[in-house]
């Protein structure tokens, strides 16, 4: 009998991608075959739409934290540009596009056999929040579920408040937080191209600027 494969969706908006989402994509390797990874195109807090970098600088974040963090896990992850995707099939034209949405799509591409998993943050499981997430009872009705535990309290907010605040990276000590925080490649693919205005004048690995390409990672 043909086993079935276990696939998950998995969204964010990766600004930038750090150790918790490390946490939340280890859990989910644990029990899937295969996590489908993408950043949000935009994202949406408390009515108020939030402003993000380009959709290419997050993905090309993701790319190199993940070949950082999972070597020998890239055949089991997908990295996609799903908005894109989306876009470019000609049936989603919609201004706001939500989780629904994506799983809708994201089955539609995949074999018949195989079985997609929606991911419900720790937001879906706190019981005093104020409204339901979109079409939520439907998510839950036509896909499995698999809740995260929040083992690492790293929130991006706060990383980026630290950027903003240390923008010449000067000591060692703050240097070695960042590389805690998003790995050692990553942090240095910020460093190197300026993002989030940062400036490491510790930084001697890539004196002559020249750019770290990751691999592609593609659905398959």
């Amino acid at each position: 009998m043909k086993k079935i494969e276990k696939y998950i969706l998995y969204g964010a908006s990766f600004n930038p991608p750090h150790v918790g989402h490390f946490s939340a994509i280890y859990q989910m390797l644990e029990e899937y075959d295969k996590v489908i990874v993408f950043p949000y195109p935009k994202k949406f807090a408390e009515g108020k739409i939030e402003e993000l970098p380009p959709i290419s600088q997050r993905l090309k974040m993701l790319e190199i934290f993940a070949l950082d963090f999972f070597p020998q896990m890239s055949e089991r992850l997908i990295i996609i540009n799903l908005a894109a995707e989306m876009a470019s099939s000609n049936k989603e034209n919609k201004d706001r596009l939500h989780t629904y949405d994506y799983l809708q799509f994201i089955k539609s591409r995949l074999p018949n056999d195989a079985e997609l998993s929606a991911c419900l943050g720790f937001e879906a499981q706190n019981i005093d929040r104020k409204e339901d997430f979109f079409n939520e009872d439907k998510i839950k009705q036509e896909f499995p579920h698999f809740y995260l535990e929040e083992e690492n309290k790293i929130k991006s907010e706060d990383l980026r408040k630290f950027f903003s605040d240390h923008k010449n990276i000067k000591s060692k000590k703050d240097e070695e937080y960042i590389k805690s925080c998003v790995g050692n490649a990553l942090a240095e693919h910020i460093f190197d191209n300026n993002l989030y205005g940062l400036k490491n004048k510790n930084n001697k690995n890539n004196p002559d600027g020249s750019e770290i390409k990751p691999k592609k990672m593609k659905i398959r």
